[in-house]
């Protein structure tokens, strides 16, 4: 399954239909042509990438992923900080699920379907089930505080009583679509891996420093040259 069509028998080059590519996930929807298609006799094992039963149905399915259910899924996804119920859910044909979504640090916003708005109401029942479905609670982004003036990162950084004393901590505590507020001060590397974060001096570059003391690189955003999601500004970034 490539884009362009390779030459040999059972290739394809139709839309994979993966549950959520852009995050990784390689499953496969209930309509993906990678279903059945594949050659049984190149299975090697009982078991895909996730430890499901291969081959299940008329031939093993093309990719990592094996579909091992004739009904539908439901696939869960939470965007923000807080918590989905359930995760996910298995239905047949015209059936219905109920989603609790459970706030922990920031307010609920809305429930998305395939990535539409269809409910701003914590409570949520998804009826008439007729496809696999994607369903996401998203919740509003957090404001993270970082002041070097602090003891330690035992604060839970949601304000500048409360502040992280590492640019670190708060990174790693910090979801996509956060900001982290920073105040003056002495800091050590960062590593944020491509979060879509943004990462704010609250007074300039020339009293908030990154200091990577000769041996790090002080800023660390991504690891490949499309990794962009992060932002920082205001920072003097020595050594």
């Amino acid at each position: 399954c490539s884009i362009p069509l390779p030459s040999g028998t059972g290739n394809i080059c139709a839309d994979p239909l993966f549950v959520d590519m852009a995050n990784g996930d390689c499953r496969l929807f209930f309509e993906s042509p990678c279903i059945d298609s594949g050659n049984k006799t190149l299975a090697v094992g009982d078991t895909d990438i996730a430890g499901n039963q291969r081959i299940f149905g008329a031939a093993v399915d093309m990719g990592a992923h094996e579909r091992v259910h004739t009904d539908f899924i439901i696939f869960g996804r939470v965007q923000g900080h807080g918590k989905l119920e359930p995760a996910t859910a298995i239905v047949p044909i015209g059936g219905s699920v109920a989603f609790t979504a459970r706030e922990t640090i920031s307010p609920f916003r809305h429930f998305l379907k395939n990535g539409t708005i269809v409910s701003e109401v914590p409570s949520f029942i998804l009826p008439n089930i007729q496809s696999d479905v994607v369903i996401t609670a998203v919740f509003e982004p957090v404001k993270w505080y970082v002041d070097a003036s602090r003891p330690d990162d035992t604060g839970n950084g949601t304000s500048w009583d409360t502040a992280k004393k590492s640019l670190q901590a708060a990174v790693e505590d910090s979801q996509d679509g956060d900001t982290i507020l920073v105040n003056d001060g002495l800091y050590g590397p960062i590593n944020t891996n491509n979060k879509a974060i943004s990462i704010q001096s609250v007074n300039g570059p020339e009293l908030t420093i990154i200091d990577g003391n000769g041996v790090q690189c002080c800023a660390v955003l991504g690891h490949f040259p499309e990794h962009h999601n992060t932002v920082l500004a205001g920072f003097t970034l020595q050594n």
